[in-house]
Formats: structure tokens, sequence, C-alpha cells
């Protein structure tokens, strides 16, 4: 018998300094699950009106997962493309692409883009080294996330100081895999120190690998290694508020030598974000709990490629450079107030959203013949013009309690203003695109009733929309239209499955 594929992951790990929490090492299913997805703050899954799937860092660990694709497999209602070494994207209950929003520490992540073989590009270069949580809500979510959540949202997040020392002043932990269907090998290790009443912590991973092959080991061979570095520092600026600043560094290359000098490529992806998060729990007659966040981030994909080709005139050679930027500017404003109207518990979660896209999409074309005659010289060539891009959204949700620990009620709206400018390009004719100006009002209403301990009856309507994205900006006539979705769903969720696979 021929061992066609190695499915084969092993980890070796090492801890050098502080130990963690036992509970922290317990199986997740021993406690409720706290997820953000619901209602942008801390509430029980059980109490989400929204069907959510949770992966969590023990699990992450036990089902020795290196990516995004692999984090959910075992998943229902969730499907992935790509795999180790390539651009990843998940598809929601069908609906995938810029149609699900990603949200990673608070900061809405880049935009993907329509790449070879049906892939979307741009999305998925991350590491999950470091994962604390990965949320999935399925279905719309526009009410709380605005544009882009018509199928859903993916939330990451990463652990922080606090996490890495929960019972000790220092903490060091060193860890290195093998992944046998990439051939992948990796080495982390992170580093957090407590420093009087601050603390900060060090992530770093490497990566090197193979393409993921199939059965008959076909598919074009190419390599690809990555570095990921999160740096973050806590600052108590009093027993009741702190101050989070991150630093996330990602970056991978990858290259593909099929013929020499006539079908190469090399990709590199960058992806650099900082970000400063402020927490109060002050509470005031506007607010018990505030979190305020500033970001920054900047991702670039280079595409350097030689092919070779023929027309007309014979044979010749091109060299592509192809690249997509994207940078973005954002805060965030999220508050929460708890009120009780006699008997009836209201939380109302509130805020703002403000983000502000720089994107463009160079691509240029050089071209010899195979006598080396110049043909081309870094000639500029169509793809999409860049656009400036504002998103800016008020949202407010009512989380009401009107029977305890029986019935629950979560009525949230949202409206958002969207604004897209496209950048002066002298490859379109002038007058071709046209500032857009559009507004969108997105309401949700879910109920959750518990019909005894561990069983809930959940039924909600949201609605979702999306704006025209910049990656297919063409005419005035497209660029106006929404797209938008309503849906209703209703099922019964039993709260032992739910912490692991609703």
């Amino acid at each position: 018998m021929t061992l066609k594929h190695s499915s084969i992951a092993l980890g070796v790990v090492a801890a050098l300094l502080g130990t963690t929490d036992a509970k922290a090492d317990e199986f997740e299913k021993s406690a409720e699950v706290i997820v953000v997805s619901g209602s942008r703050v801390e509430q029980k899954l059980s109490d989400v009106t929204g069907s959510v799937s949770v992966v969590t860092e023990q699990t992450l660990e036990q089902e020795v997962s290196i990516d995004l694709a692999s984090a959910f497999r075992y998943k229902t209602g969730i499907t992935t493309q790509g795999s180790a070494g390539n651009a990843q994207a998940i598809t929601v209950r069908g609906i995938g692409g810029n149609r699900v929003v990603y949200i990673k520490d608070g900061r809405r992540l880049n935009d993907a883009y329509e790449g070879g073989q049906g892939l979307l590009i741009g999305r998925g270069y991350l590491d999950i080294e470091g994962v604390r949580q990965i949320e999935i809500a399925k279905g719309a979510a526009s009410s709380l996330y605005g544009s882009d959540a018509l199928g859903g949202i993916v939330v990451i997040s990463t652990k922080s100081p606090s996490d890495y020392l929960a019972s000790s002043k220092a903490y060091a932990h060193l860890s290195a895999g093998y992944h046998g269907a990439s051939d992948e090998q990796s080495i982390s290790g992170v580093f957090a120190k407590r420093i009087g009443e601050h603390a900060a912590s060090l992530q770093l991973t490497r990566r090197e690998g193979s393409e993921t092959q199939n059965y008959d080991e076909s598919l074009p061979e190419y390599d690809y290694t990555s570095t990921a570095a999160v740096l973050k520092g806590e600052l108590a600026l009093g027993a009741q508020s702190s101050l989070l600043t991150t630093l996330d560094y990602y970056t991978q290359e990858t290259e593909q030598v099929l013929a020499e000098q006539s079908n190469e490529t090399k990709e590199v992806n960058d992806s650099l974000s900082v970000s400063v998060l402020y927490k109060s729990s002050a509470a005031t007659a506007l607010y018990d709990n505030l979190q305020a966040q500033a970001y920054f981030s900047d991702y670039e994909q280079r595409s350097d490629q030689i092919r070779a080709g023929a027309d007309r005139s014979g044979p010749y050679v091109d060299t592509n450079d192809y690249r997509f930027e994207q940078q973005i500017v954002g805060t965030r404003l999220v508050l929460d107030k708890q009120l009780d109207v006699g008997a009836v518990a209201h939380q109302f979660v509130y805020g703002l959203d403000f983000d502000r896209y720089d994107t463009q999409r160079p691509r240029y074309k050089s071209r010899r013949t195979l006598q080396g005659a110049l043909v081309k010289d870094n000639e500029a060539q169509k793809a999409f013009p860049g656009a400036d891009t504002t998103l800016i959204g008020l949202f407010i949700q009512d989380n009401v309690t009107l029977l305890p620990d029986s019935l629950t009620v979560n009525a949230g709206l949202r409206l958002d203003s969207y604004q897209m400018d496209p950048k002066h390009d002298t490859l379109y004719a002038s007058g071709a695109f046209e500032k857009i100006d559009e507004t969108a009002l997105s309401p949700k209403l879910g109920v959750v009733y518990s019909i005894s301990d561990g069983l809930s009856l959940v039924g909600q309507y949201a609605r979702g929309f999306k704006i025209p994205p910049t990656i297919r900006l063409i005419r005035v006539t497209v660029l106006s239209l929404f797209t938008r979705s309503s849906q209703i769903q209703i099922w019964i969720r039993n709260t032992v499955i739910a912490l692991n696979s609703v």
C-alpha cells in the first residue's frame, strides 16, 4: 500500500517560566462560553439570539489547528477555501467573500478581491498562534457591524498580557510543530512580564512549508514562509480603567517555479496594524462600561510574475508587477448601560463606528521578445481604479430580560452612511466614475425562550446589507446599488451542544 497523503500533525511544547491557571486547561464544555459577537459586549452564548460557532484556544490546541481552514473543519454550516500557504476564505451557509465581516481584536480586516481558481485573495493571511477565541455568527449581523455583515461575521480575539499572567509575574512558552499535509514546520514562542501594575507580552511565530497536495499529488508545487509577531502592552490607569496597545505584524512569502524564466511567481503579503484600546468601568449616568478604540492597518500584496507567451508579433516573455494595497483608519466607541424598569431588566448597548479606506490596485507590465528587445517598459495596466471609502455607523441594541432565566428579547437598529470617492486614473475616461453617497438602515429582533435547563427555543429576524466593493468599481449605474437581505431564523438550541457547535 502506498501512502499518498499525510495528515500527521505533531507538537512539542515547553513551558519555561511560570504556570497557567489550571482552570484554563479544563475542557471548554465545563463552563459557559462567553462571546462578544451577539451584542459587541460580553454575554453568555446561551443568551445570544443568533446562531454562533465558537472555537476556543483549548479546541485549537486539541485539534492541532494551524490556520482558519483547519480551525473550522468540524463546524456545521461553515466551509473554507484555500489551504496552508494560500489565500483562505470562510463561507457561512453559502455566503462568503466580502459579504462576511472579519474582525480581529475589535478592528476590521482588509477587503478581499477575486483571484485565480475562484479564490478571494487578500484575506486569511494571519496566524492563529496566540488566539484566545474565534467566533462566527451565522446570518445577517449588519445591525451591529454594518456593511459586509450580510452573511455573518468572524470575530478573532487574541490573548492579552493578563491572559498569560493569570497567576504569575512572568510567563514564557516555546512550542514546535510539524504538519504532514503541507510539510509545514513551525516554531512559536511567547513571553509575558508584569511590571508593577502594568504588563506586556510578545508572541512570535515562524512557519515554513509547501503546497498541500491532492491524492494524486498533481498540484503544482510552491514553498511558503511566514512570520507573525504580536506585541501588546497593558497600562493600568486606575482601579477602573486601562489602556491596551497592540502592534500586529504578519508577512508571508510564496514562491513557485514551474519553468525557469517562463513561468515563475513570487508573492509577498504584508500586514501591519497598530491599535489603542481604552476601557473604563467607572459607571456614569450614560454608561456602566466604555470601550474606545483607534487603529491603523496597512495591507499590501505584491505578486511578481514571469510569463512566456506568444501573439501575432511572435513569442515574448512578460514580467508582471501586480499589487493590492489597502490602508484603514478606524475608531470604535461601544458603551453599555443596565437599567431596571419595574420587573424588566434592560441592557442597552450603543455606540459609533468610523472607518476610512484607501484602496489601490496598481498593475505594471514589462515585455521582451526572445531576442531581448524591450516592447513594454513598466507599462500601467487596467485592473480597477483606487478609491477612498468612508463608513460611519450609529447603532443601539436593547437586551431585555422579560422573565429571568426564561424569556429574553434582543432588539437592535443601526444607521449607516457610506461614501465612495474614486481616485483619478488616467487609464479610464474622464467622468466614468462619480462619488457615491448612500445610507442604510438595519433592524434586528431576536427572542430566546428557555423551555428547560439546557433547552431553548430561539427565533430571530435580522437584516444585512453590502455596499458596492471598490474592487468591482465599474459604471455609476452599478455603483449606486446596495445588496440587502432579510433573514428569519427559528430553531431549538441545546445549550450543551451550543458550547461547541451551534
